[in-house]
């Protein structure tokens, strides 16, 4: 891992967000994770070039936030927003807005692991889970025995989204109980 004084700033950022209360309010996830008024997503972009373009920079693995929920775990420790279905259509089109950035920084990256984590990832309609993992494999590239994990809660869990799953090669789900 690059520890240098702007990811340090970045990574407190990032934890000052959080705030202390169980539940952050919601934002778009550009803002959730790099405030504009603070942070530009150019840095980060930057940041990753200088790193991947280090012939000895360790494996990548690619991880994607899904912050909805219908109710709160009480183990749960995330940042997330209870379900609406605008703001969870509008969550996707931003998620693939934010990695449009990192398109050219890793067009040569293959991705050692895809792990999808939330919240709930399985809470977003089919439409909205096969239009992000379209994008996703599309534009980055994935070793093809590395690991494919999504989140499902058994409440939302359906057999066409195993479906979806299965067409971009998932092997891995974890059904929180």
């Amino acid at each position: 891992m690059i520890v240098d004084d702007e990811i340090s700033k970045c990574l407190d950022l990032r934890r000052g967000l959080l705030g202390t209360g169980d539940s952050p309010p919601f934002v778009h996830m550009v803002d959730m994770i790099f405030p504009k008024r603070i942070f530009k997503g150019t840095s980060i972009v930057s940041l990753w070039e200088k790193y991947v373009k280090d012939p000895n920079h360790k494996p990548i693995d690619f991880y994607i936030h899904i912050p909805f929920c219908y109710a709160k775990c009480s183990y749960c420790t995330c940042p997330l927003k209870q379900f609406n279905k605008s703001e969870v259509d509008d969550y996707v089109n931003n998620i693939i807005e934010y990695l449009v950035s990192f398109e050219n920084v890793f067009k040569d990256t293959v991705f050692r692991n895809l792990y999808v984590g939330g919240g709930t990832p399985s809470i977003l309609s089919d439409i909205d889970f096969d239009k992000l993992f379209s994008y996703v494999f599309k534009h980055f590239k994935f070793k093809n025995d590395g690991g494919k994990c999504c989140e499902m809660n058994p409440l939302t869990v359906s057999k066409s989204k195993i479906k979806i799953l299965k067409k971009y090669k998932f092997n891995r789900i974890s059904i929180g109980v």
